[in-house]
């Protein structure tokens, strides 16, 4: 049984490529140019003056050249645009740049696909100079002027001899809303190769629809790393996908000197850790204020894994009622024993809206796990509600449905700190487990028109939404595997 308190939270570019006939997935040309007029989630990019921007870089002797795997990733896209009948120098354009030269300001309001890191194109430096905040997960750093690396999901990624790992990020054009952004580049050239490739090759439909699915957020915005093998020669790509925590090394990062609110004196709680109790302190407080969130839509999401571990997804928007939000609190409970923190694989982003996330652990149980986060800055009444994606894994969690008809209950609890109703909670359980069926029984009362107690299994997961749900709200789940 696993019993987080909730925190709830695609349309994918279906195009063709005339040129090579090689199909997305989707509706055909005429149709393509449609859904990239709208500016469709995820890879969509409006319709509109768009330039490619990739840097020439100097070589080993101090001369300008182009970066193969620059200059390749640029290609694609250009010949993606090409192949939907736009006619380059009209509507697209490759714009070499000589650094440190940036493009105008009538281009930086163009639709842009900026290629090639901060250590190599001027512009992907200014963008992310002038805009800290449009990466809301990823960071570039060069520690002590050393080798790049990318910080992710409270990880490090750093390249190795065989491995490289790439930015694909798209979002709203800082310099002008109603155009996009789209950020490709790798550590080496070699994974700007692979993120152009995931962006433009119909080979990787399906990883596309994974990255839009799981790192995707209202608006079309996503930001993911990717990790990319390759030849030794770093002269072709044997493989990409999102980079997992087995990739890099876990993050140590100084604890944050939140402003307020204030740490109570009273006596804390027992807990395995002394250094953590002021942490546990500060989390029972918080449970104690007045509501001061509203949320207007949740997601939820459970995954029963192969190996019968739970893995979860949880969205919201956090919007301030009347004063700023400083802080909040995060429990997951479990049956299976799990000896760390780090086994639950917690992580919390903001994947929308501006600022970001500082977690710290609050407290260890083997049944229990909590957390705090922190969002930087504070969210204020009035200003634009960011949006928190949680993930976690709790290894073992889902054990009992390995036998048939025995019953394990799984439920989250509505946040209670939110000051009215939320509008909208969508819940998900999804069950990939090859060759299995289970029933879901409800154990709430269900909207009008709802059928209960249905068999789901790896293609048919069960979902549900419900409306106007009241704070505090417990939603049980009865699961039982019947084949």
């Amino acid at each position: 049984m696993i019993e987080p308190t909730a925190y709830l939270g695609a349309a994918r570019l279906a195009i063709t490529i005339a040129r090579t006939g090689a199909r997305y997935g989707g509706p055909p040309l005429r149709r393509a140019n449609i859904m990239l007029q709208r500016g469709s989630r995820c890879f969509g990019i409006p319709r509109g003056r768009t330039s490619i921007v990739v840097p020439k870089t100097h070589d080993g002797e101090g001369e300008l050249r182009r970066g193969d795997g620059d200059y390749q990733c640029a290609s694609m896209i250009g010949d993606l645009f090409a192949g939907f009948g736009y006619k380059r120098g009209k509507v697209w354009e490759i714009r070499e740049l000589t650094p440190p030269a940036v493009p105008s300001d009538e281009v930086l309001r163009e639709n842009l696909f900026v290629v090639c890191g901060p250590a190599g194109n001027p512009l992907t430096q200014r963008v992310l100079a002038d805009f800290p905040d449009l990466l809301h997960s990823v960071e570039f750093h060069r520690p002590n002027g050393g080798p790049g690396e990318l910080h992710w999901r409270n990880h490090a990624f750093r390249s190795g001899d065989r491995t490289d790992f790439a930015v694909l990020a798209v979002k709203r054009n800082p310099y002008n809303p109603g155009s996009r952004v789209a950020l490709l580049f790798g550590l080496r050239g070699i994974g700007t190769l692979a993120a152009g490739q995931v962006f433009a090759d119909a080979r990787h439909e399906a990883l596309r629809r994974h990255i839009e699915k799981e790192f995707g957020a209202a608006g079309g915005d996503l930001e993911c790393v990717l990790h990319v093998s390759h030849n030794a020669d770093r002269s072709g790509v044997a493989d990409v996908r999102v980079a997992g925590f087995a990739d890099g090394e876990p993050l140590q990062r100084a604890a944050p000197q939140p402003v307020a609110p204030p740490i109570p004196a009273a006596a804390p709680p027992a807990g395995d850790s002394p250094a953590a109790r002021p942490l546990q302190a500060l989390y029972d407080w918080l449970k104690q204020q007045p509501r001061q969130l509203v949320v207007s839509q949740m997601e939820r999401e459970m995954v029963v894994t192969r190996d019968w571990g739970l893995r979860m997804r949880e969205e919201e928007d956090w919007h301030a009622h009347e004063a700023e939000i400083y802080a909040r609190g995060k429990l997951y409970k479990g049956d299976a024993d799990l000896p760390g923190m780090d086994g639950l694989r917690f992580d919390a982003v903001v994947t929308n809206g501006r600022g970001r996330l500082a977690v710290l652990p609050a407290e260890h149980r083997p049944h229990e796990k909590t957390f705090l986060l922190f969002p930087l800055p504070p969210v204020a009444p009035g200003a634009e509600a960011p949006r928190i994606r949680l993930t976690a894994e709790w290894p073992a969690g889902a054990t009992r449905l390995r036998e048939l008809n025995v019953r394990d209950d799984y439920r989250f609890i509505v946040t209670p700190h939110a000051a009215r109703p939320v509008d909208q909670v969508k819940v998900r359980i999804a069950f990939d487990v090859p060759d299995a069926r289970f029933r879901v029984v409800e154990q709430f009362q269900l909207p009008p028109g709802h059928v209960a107690n249905g068999e789901y299994g790896i293609a048919s997961p069960y979902e549900i939404t419900l409306t106007a749900v009241t704070p505090g709200t417990r939603l049980a789940f009865a699961v039982e595997r019947v084949q």
